[in-house]
């Protein structure tokens, strides 16, 4: 508005359906909640899995083992509910190899798998690990807030159900 309309207005504004609408659109269209609406089902699971352990432990850092425990009580009771009729095809394929019960050679490679997501997640801002040579020790802090990867994963009809303990 020009001066002399925000004069006339002394300070005193309305707020319009239109003003609600773009400061939810700005909040829910950063560049963090676009990578995360865009990454893969397994990487939002990882993500869950480090949110659920330090939920129960109340620290921020979490040791990878942990990590990958977490993932693999997930992905069991993933697979053990009615949870697993809503998964794509390929999202159960995937787990099958990593996870499973496939007769493939990379059956049960949930530690190559999850550290793999685990740089990822690092390279893009989104967690932090600890430089150390013993996989299993090293710990991992998130680097962006609980509510954002949370509000970003409830637009998920499936990991909604998972976050629920979240």
């Amino acid at each position: 508005k020009s001066d002399a309309e925000r004069k006339e207005l002394d300070g005193k504004y309305t707020v319009t359906i239109m003003h609600i609408m773009k400061a939810v659109n700005e909040t829910s269209s950063s560049p963090v909640t676009g990578y995360l609406n865009s990454i893969s089902f397994l990487s939002k699971l990882v993500l869950a899995s480090i949110m659920l352990r330090k939920k129960r432990s109340g620290i921020a850092e979490i040791p990878v083992g942990e990590v990958y425990d977490e993932l693999n009580n997930q992905i069991h009771v993933l697979l053990f509910t009615e949870l697993k009729n809503r998964l794509k095809a390929e999202d159960l394929q995937l787990l099958d190899v990593v996870f499973g019960q496939g007769n493939s050679n990379m059956s049960g490679s949930v530690i190559n798998a999850s550290l793999f997501i685990l740089k990822d997640l690092e390279e893009n801002g989104i967690l932090m690990m600890q430089p150390i040579k013993i996989e299993r020790n090293r710990l991992v802090r998130l680097n962006i807030s609980d509510d954002e990867i949370l509000n970003s994963f409830k637009r998920d009809s499936l990991l909604k159900e998972i976050i629920t303990f979240i």
